[in-house]
Parts: structure tokens; C-alpha cells; sequence
């Protein structure tokens, strides 16, 4: 299990790596959905009218649903970096995805995703050269990024892309 990495700060913590062997045919999916809240996802205990979420539940009942979890960011461009590599959103602070600090390389999820042979790719519905998000994910070991470009006219609502069913 996992334990402190010393007294002074409990909540930074060491985790040794697990075999991955046993995850191979597994598909690791990270939904990130702006504007929806708890309270209106079935998998997570919404009912009736409130809940909006039919095809995500489905896959949730087909996989393991991690409940746990926190990222901030007011904005995609904040959101990303805090949720695929741990930074917190601090204000008044130029977006990781647009700064000269964020060009590096960080720890990230696809990063470690893909040091176990797993290909990476993030799907999204806007264009992925708003604020260099495409960019960033490049270079945090993202094999592939799918964007506005990739659909046709016809399947987009609106400026913010596709139709969200199209991106499940």
C-alpha cells in the first residue's frame, strides 16, 4: 500500500508501481466534462429526470468507476494540465498550456500510461490549438489528439464541435 514519504507532509504519499500485466485488454477512458455536475450522472446515483448520463452508465457498468476524484480549473486550459498531471489551478497565473514552463515534460497520466505500452490519445470536440492544449498534450506523451477537424460539418452542433454522442 501506500505511505507518507515523510512526517512533514503526510499527504504527499509513495506508492509502489503495480504489474500492469493483468490490466492488459483494458481500456483506460478519463471522461472530462465541463458544466456537469454529480448530481446528474446515473453511475453516481442520479434518478429520473435528473439523471442525463444513459450511455456514460453504461460503460461505467462495464468497467471500474472511480468516484474519488478532484481537479480544478475554471477553464479547459486550467482543467487539463490539473487533471492529466496534478497542477492546481493557481489565479492570476498564465495557463500551463500557454506558459514556457509548461513545455516540459511532466508526470502525466498518458505519460505513465504509455511507458506500460498502452497508445494515448485525447478526443476532443473544440480545436486543440485553442490556447496550445494540442500542444501540451503533445508533450505529455499523448500519441494522438482528435479535434474539431477531424468530424464533418454536418455531425458538429455548434462551434464547440461534434454532438457529444459522437465523441462516445
Amino acid at each position: 500500500g501506500d505511505k507518507p514519504v515523510s512526517d512533514d507532509s503526510p499527504a504527499l504519499r509513495w506508492t509502489p508501481a503495480a504489474d500492469a500485466a493483468p490490466l492488459r485488454g483494458w481500456n483506460v477512458v478519463l471522461v472530462l466534462c465541463e458544466s456537469l455536475a454529480a448530481r446528474q450522472v446515473g453511475a453516481l446515483g442520479a434518478a429520473g429526470a435528473e439523471a442525463m448520463t444513459p450511455a456514460f452508465d453504461r460503460h461505467a457498468d462495464e468497467g471500474l468507476l472511480f468516484t474519488r476524484f478532484l481537479a480544478n480549473g475554471p477553464s479547459t486550459n486550467r482543467a487539463v494540465p490539473a487533471t492529466l498531471a496534478g497542477f492546481p489551478c493557481f489565479p492570476k497565473r498564465l495557463a500551463l498550456t500557454k506558459s514556457a514552463e509548461g513545455r516540459q515534460e511532466f508526470l502525466s497520466l498518458a505519460r505513465l500510461l504509455g511507458e506500460r505500452g498502452w497508445a494515448t490519445a485525447f478526443v476532443s470536440g473544440g480545436a486543440s490549438s485553442w490556447e496550445n492544449l494540442g500542444g501540451w498534450l503533445a508533450s505529455q506523451w499523448f500519441a494522438r489528439t482528435i479535434d474539431r477537424a477531424d468530424f464533418r460539418d454536418e455531425d458538429c452542433a455548434s462551434v464547440w464541435g461534434p454532438h457529444d454522442g459522437l465523441l462516445l
